[in-house]
């Protein structure tokens, strides 16, 4: 369902400084295309922080980024801590007032982070931390994530999964959006209890607060 545009922020001032933070572990094959289409943003770049943390790649990963892409900062790591610590571990040197988490084997839209942080920047004063990105299919023709369902035994799945996105039904995008948990579940920082495989895409403030919300944003695609 095409949704309303929503106001742009004025000038690069206006924008936060934020940080992506890309996972990797041995994803030398994913990192040209990942890295390509976050250069290509189109948000103000001298507020942008583009982080790939090293999770002791064994591939040559880090050897290609200094040589591929030296304006991406590299934070390497002696051994692999696995999802949660991985990035944690970014999060820890991380520049920027927001953090962006993504993983390595996607690409993302020019729009993808400004959609994003205004989202968060229009929907803060109502207590909203975080918000999560729309996923598609890698060839752009079906939908990979556009919210999360959690049961009562607190099994998860996602909504849509598999549909074209031609056919996108109106109800996954209901009148309050609130409901639809981000990838991500847009967390201060990641619970080190084992290694996920899920990919992950979230934008949120460094900062915690007891009460908050958890916002999908639909405009902000990557693939």
């Amino acid at each position: 369902m095409s949704q309303p545009p929503a106001p742009l922020l004025q000038g690069p001032a206006a924008w936060p400084p934020v940080t992506v933070i890309v996972l990797n572990y041995n994803g030398l094959r994913y990192l040209q295309d990942c890295c390509a289409s976050l250069l290509a943003l189109d948000y103000p770049r001298e507020q942008l922080d583009l982080l790939v943390v090293d999770n002791g790649s064994t591939d040559g990963s880090v050897e290609f980024m200094a040589a591929h892409f030296p304006t991406i900062r590299v934070h390497p790591l002696e051994e692999n801590l696995g999802f949660a610590a991985g990035n944690n571990a970014g999060a820890a040197v991380a520049r920027g007032e927001y953090l962006a988490f993504l993983n390595n084997d996607t690409r993302v839209e020019r729009s993808w982070l400004k959609e994003l942080v205004r989202s968060l920047r229009e929907d803060e004063p109502q207590g909203v931390v975080c918000t999560g990105a729309k996923m598609v299919s890698w060839d752009g023709t079906a939908i990979d994530f556009v919210g999360g369902v959690m049961n009562f035994h607190a099994f998860g799945w996602q909504e849509g999964y598999g549909l074209p996105l031609a056919t996108e039904p109106p109800a996954l995008f209901p009148p309050d959006p609130w409901l639809l948990p981000p990838c991500g579940a847009g967390a201060a920082s990641f619970v080190e209890v084992h290694p996920s495989p899920r990919r992950t895409t979230a934008v949120g403030p460094r900062k915690r607060r007891r009460k908050f919300f958890i916002l999908q944003q639909p405009r902000g695609l990557w693939k």
